[in-house]
């Protein structure tokens, strides 16, 4: 066996086992392993009176640990194609609770 054709041989290996590994993590892990999918119906409420279009104010819930920065993507996820942002002074504000999120209009309930 030449050189080239021992390194296509090892090359061929090398691929078939990556990808026996990467599908073997995704049984392990689901195509959705931080759960977006279930997030979704959190901002559902919100996405259905909110402006087809425009610009979101958004206020997180009070949290010590990063679910607050994962909220805040997801809500920009369902909330599309409307942004959302955390630049204060909009006119409609998403306000992310731990009971749920709403949406307010800008100084009131």
């Amino acid at each position: 066996m030449n050189l080239a054709a021992a390194v296509c041989f090892a090359v061929a290996a090398l691929s078939l086992w990556s990808a026996m590994n990467f599908y073997g993590l995704m049984s392990k892990t689901g195509p959705d392993p931080y759960q977006v999918g279930r997030q979704l119906s959190r901002y559902a409420e919100a996405a259905a009176q909110a402006p087809a279009e425009g610009v979101l104010g958004y206020e997180p819930a009070e949290q010590k640990d990063g679910k607050a920065q994962a909220l805040f993507y997801i809500a920009r996820y369902a909330l599309a194609p409307r942004l959302v942002t955390t630049v204060p002074g909009q006119k409609i504000v998403l306000k992310d609770e731990e009971s749920g999120a709403r949406l307010e209009k800008a100084g009131g309930r």
